[in-house]
């Protein structure tokens, strides 16, 4: 999940992961004008839309953070929770094709 940081007491804006990948979506589908191209590559949008799928098996059981009382960052979430997601969402990607799953190894790995 994504936890808005806010100064503490305040509320916060949180969303799941899944959320995230079909914001990313729209404005990957809004992306482009007369000064530069739309994403035309069909694999590119795939994983636009996908990056994240390992975690809509880990979203849903909501794990809290005791220090906040709310769902885990997701840079917070424990190992044992993000490991899922960081082997979950390439393999997912891989079996549209090579590219998606190359493109979404890179992004789980941070490069």
């Amino acid at each position: 999940m994504i936890v808005q940081d806010s100064p503490s007491g305040s509320r916060r804006f949180v969303m799941t992961m899944e959320q995230h990948t079909a914001f990313a979506d729209r404005l990957a589908d809004a992306f482009g004008n007369e000064t530069f191209s739309a994403i035309g590559n069909e694999s590119v949008r795939y994983v636009i839309a996908n990056h994240d799928a390992g975690w809509r098996k880990v979203d849903p059981d909501v794990h809290i953070n005791p220090k906040t009382n709310l769902p885990y960052h997701l840079a917070e979430t424990p190992f044992e929770y993000t490991s899922q997601t960081m082997r979950g969402s390439p393999d997912f990607n891989a079996q549209h094709d090579a590219l998606a799953g190359l493109i979404s190894s890179m992004h789980t790995a941070g490069c």
